[in-house]
């Protein structure tokens, strides 16, 4: 999704955010859930033993549940994720800074995502036109609107600007 342009795309190549959703994870108890998928997968088991004569390399003859979530074979990628080579070389070439280059750590503490607070001090820091690293990052929930011990977040500024990387501190606080 592309919020640039409102769009989405199923082009792993495309600018915007790559969003995956897993919209079948049972909402039970782990008990529960694992007699679930037990009671799932135990039919597909069966097949596989009466099919166990087919070629090994050959996937295709297992369950349609099976073959469909089969991630690779022969040490290539099956049809369904050659996504994952795209998303490979498009890390590869996203751009690393070293410790060396020109930087700032900041370290936030505060009710960081109930507030905002992390998206304006993310806007603030891509409005400086500042790469960063989130080096850590410790979310504690809320119970009953009050958390214990508030999130901390760890970040890593970089500018090759020391005035902008200056400024940067000045305007995340002036958000606290």
């Amino acid at each position: 999704w592309n919020p640039m342009t409102n769009k989405a795309t199923d082009e792993i190549t495309s600018e915007g955010v790559a969003v995956m959703g897993v919209d079948i994870l049972p909402t039970e108890l782990s008990v529960e859930s694992s007699k679930h998928f037990g009671d799932a997968l135990l039919p597909l088991l069966k097949k596989m033993i009466v099919n166990r004569h087919h070629n090994d390399s050959d996937y295709q003859h297992l369950p349609a549940e099976l073959s469909n979530s089969c991630i690779a074979q022969n040490g290539l990628l099956t049809p369904n994720f050659e996504y994952i080579s795209a998303l490979m070389e498009r890390t590869a070439k996203a751009v690393h800074h070293a410790i060396r280059d020109p930087h700032i750590l900041l370290r936030i503490q505060g009710h960081l995502f109930d507030s905002g607070l992390i998206n304006q001090i993310l806007d603030v820091i891509e409005g400086l036109d500042c790469h960063f690293e989130v080096e850590e990052c410790n979310v504690t929930p809320s119970i009953s609107g009050a958390a214990r011990v508030k999130s901390t977040l760890m970040i890593r500024v970089f500018s090759d600007d020391d005035d902008t990387l200056n400024n940067v501190p000045k305007k995340v606080t002036l958000l606290l």
